[in-house]
């Protein structure tokens, strides 16, 4: 039993997926990434940009939170580092799923019709 709904979701027999071709599985993630950039690990960030660590722990020891987006954004703007870029280096860390599957943090793959399909639970 399948309905589909709008923006890539499905209800397969009962349980929501996220069904994505490969590009728009990427734009999700950068998406993710960018309204999230706050939560990445210091090491992280200043393996992506090539910032001192220390400046994101800075930027990260206080109580904001999500706040700390747009500074950490100015950074990447500041090194020429691209929202993809992070996302692309995230998703070789962590994978796809990690992002765009809560429930598990699994990726799907299936081939339907001459194409591949990426799903995730949600």
């Amino acid at each position: 039993d399948v309905k589909e709904y709008e923006d890539g979701r499905y209800e397969i027999d009962g349980i929501d997926y996220l069904v994505l071709t490969d590009r728009e599985a990427d734009e999700k993630v950068a998406e993710y990434v960018e309204d999230t950039l706050w939560a990445f690990s210091p090491n992280f960030l200043s393996s992506v940009t090539g910032v001192d660590e220390s400046v994101f722990e800075a930027i990260q020891d206080n109580d904001k939170c999500e706040g700390n987006n747009e500074a950490i954004k100015s950074i990447l703007d500041a090194t020429n580092t691209s929202i993809e870029e992070v996302a692309e280096e995230a998703i070789r860390w962590d994978g796809r799923g990690h992002f765009l599957n809560p429930y598990d943090g699994r990726e799907i793959e299936v081939y339907v019709d001459g194409e591949y399909y990426y799903c995730y639970r949600q």
